[in-house]
């Protein structure tokens, strides 16, 4: 028991001496219980079109969820349905969701948005959008380290990147 214990310590003691103190103690309470990470995202790029949204800005928010159920809740939510409650999520559901927020104009060139999640235990991560055109404009991000968020004319998709930077 004990060198397996060694074992994760010594894994994950890079994320812990990188962490401020409460980040630490919800890093070593991942840990300890054994907690599935789903979440590995480090790094995020936006690309514009020039055309987006029909010339008009669109608003982009990335969820990195860390209960299960939440996650499933919010899997239901198509971008408008989200959108009309998203303050009152963020106000509910601090605790069990990490918020990323973007405002983009058409054609903008966007620096890399690095990530940071709070614990080590993600359950997963979406992407809503809030573009005029109907449809979704939900999508949810893998295990990936690093993605492109395309943000297309009427709508957007989610690249994993092959050549990861360091």
């Amino acid at each position: 028991m004990k060198a397996i214990f060694f074992t994760f310590f010594a894994m994950f003691l890079p994320f812990m001496l990188t962490s401020c103190a409460g980040d630490m103690f919800s890093s070593i309470k991942s840990v300890l219980k054994m907690e599935e990470t789903n979440v590995w995202l480090q790094k995020v790029y936006l690309e514009v079109d020039p055309k987006l949204n029909n010339d008009a800005p669109v608003t982009v928010h990335l969820l990195v969820i860390y209960d299960a159920q939440v996650l499933k809740d919010m899997m239901k939510n198509t971008s408008q349905q989200y959108f009309k409650k998203a303050e009152q999520i963020r106000r509910d559901l601090s605790a069990s969701i990490d918020f990323y927020t973007w405002e983009v104009v058409p054609g903008q060139a966007v620096a890399p948005q690095v990530i940071k999640a709070n614990r080590l235990s993600g359950q997963g991560a979406i992407v809503f959008a809030r573009y005029q055109t109907p449809g979704d404009h939900r999508q949810s991000i893998g295990q990936d380290r690093e993605v492109t968020v395309q943000l297309g004319r009427n709508d957007f998709t989610i690249v994993p990147v092959q050549n990861i930077s360091d």
